[in-house]
């Protein structure tokens, strides 16, 4: 018989999966793509919007569609709706800070969807981070299944070649037709690199949660039994030391507390700035320096001390409460003064969440257990930033930048230009000359959104300036730009502009 000039293919052996664990699932891997391809289609990267809320619904329906498991737990089911809220965030507010600080926390969230938490800080934190640790194993089971031909190899370099060849090609072609020209110009913007970023970063975040959601990891044994324990000498000599600065310190800090504007503006007290400055940044520190040794003591001390904790540590905790409203009140007082500006709005909302971790923590200090704590932090951290969401921050540094405007001329327009869109209806209340220079002054787009990249604040704002446009030129603009009049009864000086 005469042979074939191309000789018959070898045969192949079947795939061989790694021992000790389940292939992962071939619709898995296709829900991953098909998140990916959706992510790198609808999310625009340089804004908040619509989009990526689509992407985070279109993750979780095909982690659920692709995988068959147990039903989700309440803390599951939480978690992932938290990163749906967080994502939704894009969708309702335009300032880009926020939405990065959503982003940044539905990440920890998502993990904890896929992969639990547990009544533990360690559990919590080993949930947290989960996923973006799960995508090397993914992968490595995604190639390891059969989902990807164990010729990877010679299937890679078959596709190097044939790019190579697209390429000379496309080049030569591209310039004997311009319309095929043209063609190739729409491809290559449609495949941006940053689009195969997104492509690559949804569709590795989908498999890693399939990966977790069928193979998750083993759960983490009890603490271990040999850690040291803290004699009650060297526990209960430093956290009583401590006592004695705090109950000091809110002994003499009670003129302040209780003395208000009076205080302040009095012939021998500090002025505004110093006042808040001085001090609101040192007592957040101390905050959470007093939130650490919370913590030794609850991992590092034996239960049979519980009497002894309760006394020290409550103490600690009520005088911390303390320390938090002095803080409070100081950024409060100067705020009436100057202003809210970002950074002091988060000072003011970390502070006031740090407080709410010190109630907690006395609320498990009562009876010595709290298995519900680590789960009650986080939920108390996304709360915290839906907050912080809901009260639309740049619409608050707004009005209370116009507000101090109204009772003594001075108007920091640089400040409020650099605000997002989400102020332009607080900016709707300034006169005329000054909402003119400061809506010119922020270059609002003057495009419309495509229907991915939708945002109600922009939207709102596009709204407000189109059926009450400003004016292209205010000779008076250099002025409110400036600092205004200086007002001895607010003793503001060139260190404290609104925007400082």
């Amino acid at each position: 018989m005469t042979p074939s000039v191309f000789p018959a293919p070898p045969v192949d052996r079947p795939d061989v999966e790694v021992p000790g664990e389940r292939s992962i699932p071939r619709r898995a891997v296709l829900g991953a793509l098909l998140a990916g391809l959706g992510a790198a289609e609808v999310v625009p990267l340089d804004r908040p919007g619509l989009g990526w809320l689509l992407a985070g619904l279109a993750g979780l329906g095909a982690v659920l569609a692709t995988t068959r498991r147990a039903a989700w737990s309440a803390g599951r089911i939480a978690s992932a709706v938290a990163v749906v809220l967080l994502l939704g965030a894009g969708t309702v507010r335009a300032v880009g800070w926020l939405f990065v600080l959503c982003v940044l926390v539905a990440l920890p969230f998502a993990s904890l969807a896929v992969a639990g938490g547990g009544g533990t800080w360690g559990r919590l934190a080993r949930g947290a981070t989960a996923l973006p640790f799960a995508v090397p194993a993914a992968v490595t089971r995604t190639v390891h299944s059969g989902v990807v031909p164990r010729r990877g190899r010679q299937l890679a370099t078959g596709t190097i070649a044939g790019l190579i060849l697209v390429a000379v090609f496309a080049t030569l072609f591209a310039g004997a037709n311009p319309a095929f020209a043209q063609l190739l110009t729409d491809a290559a913007d449609a495949l941006s690199p940053a689009g195969v970023l997104l492509f690559v970063l949804a569709g590795c975040l989908t498999l890693a949660a399939a990966h977790l959601r069928t193979a998750p990891p083993p759960a983490a044994g009890a603490p271990p039994a040999h850690r040291r324990m803290l004699a009650r000498v060297e526990w209960v000599v430093p956290v009583a030391l401590v006592d004695l600065v705090f109950g000091v310190f809110v002994w003499s800090e009670g003129v302040v507390l209780f003395g208000g504007h009076q205080y302040v503006l009095g012939p021998d007290g500090p002025t505004f700035a110093e006042y808040a400055r001085s001090g609101f940044w040192q007592l957040t520190l101390v905050t959470v320096l007093s939130l650490g040794i919370v913590g030794v003591v609850a991992y590092r001390v034996h239960r049979s001390d519980g009497v002894l904790i309760r006394i020290l540590v409550g103490t600690l905790g009520i005088l911390t409460l303390v320390v938090v409203a002095s803080a409070l009140s100081r950024m409060s007082t100067y705020v009436q003064a100057y202003g809210y500006t970002r950074v002091r709005l988060l000072g003011f909302g970390a502070e006031l969440s740090f407080g709410a971790v010190v109630v907690l923590l006395l609320v498990a200090g009562v009876r010595m257990r709290g298995r519900w704590l680590p789960g009650a932090v986080a939920g108390l951290v996304v709360t915290a930033v839906l907050a912080l969401v809901a009260v639309n921050p740049d619409a608050v540094v707004a009005r209370t930048v116009i507000g101090r405007y109204q009772q003594d001329g001075h108007l920091d327009g640089k400040y409020l230009s650099g605000l997002s869109e989400d102020a332009v209806p607080a900016l709707d209340r300034l006169p005329d000359v000054e909402r003119s220079c400061v809506l010119n002054a922020m270059h609002l787009p003057s495009t419309v959104d495509s229907w991915s990249a939708y945002n109600a604040g922009r939207s709102a704002a596009r709204r407000l300036v189109r059926v009450r446009p400003p004016d292209r030129y205010e000779p008076g603009c250099p002025f409110v730009f400036q600092s205004g009049p200086w007002n001895p009864v607010f003793q503001s000086g060139p260190g404290d502009p609104v925007g400082g």
